[in-house]
């Protein structure tokens, strides 16, 4: 079940269309922003787990 209100929906592909998206690529984000979503609702620490998850992508960005 989509964690996404229809109205959002609409208002995400009015901005993507507007950079000229197709609607199929437009879904596939959609999905795997809700794929994320739902991983990110799963967590118990989920301020530790970001925080963690900050660290490793600056620690990428540096090295």
């Amino acid at each position: 079940m989509s964690k996404f209100t229809s109205k959002e929906v609409a208002l995400a592909f009015m901005q993507a269309n507007g950079t000229g998206m197709k609607a199929e690529d437009f879904l596939v984000q959609l999905i795997d922003k809700e794929k994320e979503f739902e991983e990110l609702l799963s967590k118990d620490d989920l301020k530790g787990f970001l925080k963690a998850r900050k660290a490793e992508a600056f620690k990428k960005l540096v090295s």
